[in-house]
């Protein structure tokens, strides 16, 4: 990896008004875009959106768009945060909490923001990762992408994980947390898929968008909306199965498609990714020593992930 010039890195604040798949209201998204100042005009750009997990942020992606934009100056990156997430608005309607928004919203937002001429590359974490195969593999969507990277999910999710992270959330979801130290406690016993090696800095890092303090009481909660969970609740029925839509996905890809497993993963159990690595000749893998999900801040996740979009072989 190249040394990092943060002196050439560009990072502005945007958002975008998007209509509900009802068409009923709009709602607001807020991104992050990073680029750098010495992309040159002649080059064509790359377009590489990177989508949280489920109660993530667009920022969960800070250390790994700054390695992307630095090594990589002709890229531009979009972090966004997903619906009734960090800055970006509240649906009006709980039902919208659902992929059919998450997935529409990807979508438009992708459509708004690239540039003429580029290369997409998509990048998803867990619910992110979900969405990618959705935005490329549901019958109505036109899109395509050059590469994508899944980290810790695929087409088949276990009933008993979704269980795990719903009780987890819904146990977490009212907590008030007197000081932000004693938030990133938390965060990190609920988060600990993502590794024990990661530093308190790190940690640090990870957890600061995803609370938001209450400045008449100068205490601390979770960022998202509680009525997420409301729709979440109903996926613990039965195990998430989308092994047809995944087929288009992979015929939507122009180029390659890496998959990041934790090697601890209950989300993304072994059997489900050795299947995703069979299912095409263009799909490669690699796993860490972690529980669901890698946390992309450290320098082999990082690492791995340049190599691909850069050779796309490990």
């Amino acid at each position: 990896m190249n040394k990092i010039n943060h002196s050439n890195i560009v990072i502005e604040e945007k958002k975008i008004k998007l209509d509900v798949p009802s068409k009923l209201y709009k709602h607001s998204i807020y991104y992050i875009e990073w680029s750098n100042k010495e992309r040159s005009p002649g080059k064509p750009v790359r377009m590489i959106y990177c989508f949280h997990r489920l109660m993530g942020t667009g920022r969960d992606f800070d250390v790994l768009a700054t390695r992307l934009v630095n090594d990589i100056p002709e890229a531009i990156v979009i972090c966004p945060d997903v619906a009734g997430r960090g800055k970006s608005q509240r649906l009006e309607n709980s039902d919208d909490y659902a992929y059919h928004t998450y997935v529409s919203d990807a979508i438009e937002l992708i459509k708004a923001t690239r540039r003429s001429n580029c290369t997409v590359d998509f990048i998803g974490t867990s619910m992110g990762g979900l969405i990618g195969i959705f935005a490329l593999g549901s019958p109505s969507s036109s899109l395509t992408f050059d590469r994508l990277i899944l980290n810790d999910v695929g087409p088949y999710v276990p009933v008993e994980s979704i269980t795990r992270i719903s009780t987890s959330l819904l146990a977490s979801r009212d907590k008030v947390f007197e000081t932000r130290s004693d938030a990133v406690d938390y965060f990190q016993t609920i988060y600990k898929g993502f590794g024990s090696d990661l530093t308190r800095d790190q940690w640090e890092n990870l957890a600061y968008e995803c609370f938001i303090e209450d400045q008449a009481y100068g205490t601390f909660k979770f960022h998202y909306d509680p009525l997420i969970l409301k729709n979440f609740e109903k996926m613990a029925e039965k195990d998430f199965d989308i092994w047809s839509v995944w087929d288009n996905t992979i015929k939507n890809i122009k180029k390659s498609i890496l998959i990041i497993r934790g090697k601890s993963s209950d989300v993304l159990p072994k059997d489900i990714y050795e299947k995703m690595l069979k299912s095409d000749e263009r799909v490669v893998g690699i796993e860490f020593e972690t529980g669901h999900a890698p946390s992309l801040v450290r320098d082999n996740e990082v690492q791995a992930i340049l190599t691909f979009l850069l050779n796309e072989k490990l």
